[in-house]
């Protein structure tokens, strides 16, 4: 019999990183994602992206192209075609640019606070599930306005798409 996460101790105290997976899988299955908007994005080399935070999630992904980005307080991983990047609202990013970078993003929004115990951002790198991929063109085409059945329909597959790209990591 396997042991689920909730029966995982150890010396009888749950381990930091099983109550960071109890809280990140509660967030993901009981959260009530908004989509905000999609859109697409092109950078070239001259261009700049000075650092900046959002009030909502914003899922970004790299379509194609090669820079990097710089997480306030983390690093500055790389990002290339097929990488994405989902920052948590607050947490401060820019982006310089080595070659053309076409985005893909996605912003979301939540009704209650975060877990505390959630990373500021997840990396992806090479995003190759093409169900996902169809989501992620289908959400950044989507044009307001939106009936009511629209938007519930969006901001369903909006929060499954975050969860998958969590999921893939």
């Amino acid at each position: 019999m396997s042991a689920s996460l909730s029966d995982s101790t150890i010396g009888g105290k749950k381990p930091d990183r099983v109550i960071a997976q109890a809280e990140l899988i509660r967030f993901l299955t009981e959260t009530r994602f908004r989509f905000i908007r999609g859109y697409r994005q092109l950078r070239t080399p001259e261009d700049t992206c000075s650092e900046h935070d959002h009030e909502f999630i914003e899922l970004v992904y790299h379509v194609s192209g090669r820079g990097a980005t710089r997480v306030r307080g983390v690093g500055r991983p790389p990002a290339e075609t097929r990488t994405v990047f989902v920052y948590l609202p607050g947490v401060g990013h820019d982006q310089t640019f080595v070659t053309p970078m076409l985005d893909w993003r996605i912003h979301l929004s939540t009704a209650g606070p975060l877990p505390p115990s959630l990373p500021p951002y997840w990396r992806l790198l090479n995003l190759s599930d093409p169900l996902v991929v169809s989501e992620l063109q289908f959400l950044v085409s989507a044009v307001e306005p939106y009936s009511f059945l629209e938007r519930a329909s969006l901001d369903c597959r909006a929060g499954a798409i975050l969860s998958s790209v969590i999921a893939s990591r």
